[in-house]
């Protein structure tokens, strides 16, 4: 499959909707939780798993911050 860089300027959380609502490609939004035991999620995480996920017109996974890239795209296909 094609993999799309998207470079943008702005607050990132706002970024991300923008592009998911202008590509009726994207499916889902996969972020990846803390690594290495951290106790924080991570801010993205904490803003989409709570007050964010209204703004997303797309479903959102959340995966341990510790696994690879191949397994990642295992469970989101």
């Amino acid at each position: 499959e094609l993999v799309t860089f998207i470079i943008r300027e702005g607050e990132v959380k706002d970024v991300i909707v923008e592009v998911i609502n202008e590509d009726i490609s994207i499916k889902t939004l996969v972020l990846a939780g803390g690594v290495n035991n951290s106790s924080s999620p991570g801010s993205l995480v904490g803003h989409f798993s709570s007050k964010g996920l209204a703004r997303l017109r797309v479903p959102l996974l959340i995966v341990p911050g510790h696994l690879d890239n191949k397994k990642i795209d295992d469970i989101a296909r």
